[in-house]
């Protein structure tokens, strides 16, 4: 089974899951952690979630922001068999992970990075007319 964990400082994560489940539905393999606001060990916390799962499990961490706390901590679970860390975390990257039917996890990871790059733009700088009656 492939399961995904948000992981951010504060309550992004949680803000993440429930922007997703008003999207997709209610997501049986998505959790999340909201680090810093509670006094609890955030590695202890997400390992176990990860220890709860069965070792044939695949299990994706996105995490808020690279080189920060939250993500260096985590990294730290890599040396774990089927662990992968993803940093960098928006809407678009996280559905895109979640609908994905490929077989593969590594190939996902890296289309749904390339995916959601594409939702990343200086919409101002776009030649597109917008027109009154779109709104």
């Amino acid at each position: 089974m492939r399961k995904i964990i948000l992981a951010s400082h504060s309550y992004l994560s949680k803000g993440m899951k429930y922007s997703v489940e008003k999207i997709l539905g209610k997501q049986e393999n998505l959790d999340f952690i909201c680090a810093y606001v509670e006094d609890r060990d955030l590695g202890e916390e997400v390992r176990k979630k990860i220890l709860l799962r069965d070792e044939n499990d695949e299990i994706i961490i996105i995490t808020d922001i690279l080189g920060g706390s939250v993500n260096n901590e985590l990294s730290k679970l890599l040396r774990e068999k089927n662990i992968y860390l993803v940093t960098g975390m928006n809407l678009q990257l996280v559905i895109e992970i979640l609908i994905s039917n490929s077989q593969n996890i590594e190939e996902l990871i890296e289309n749904a990075i390339e995916e959601s790059k594409k939702g990343i733009i200086f919409y101002n700088k776009q030649k597109v007319q917008i027109e009154d009656e779109d709104f």
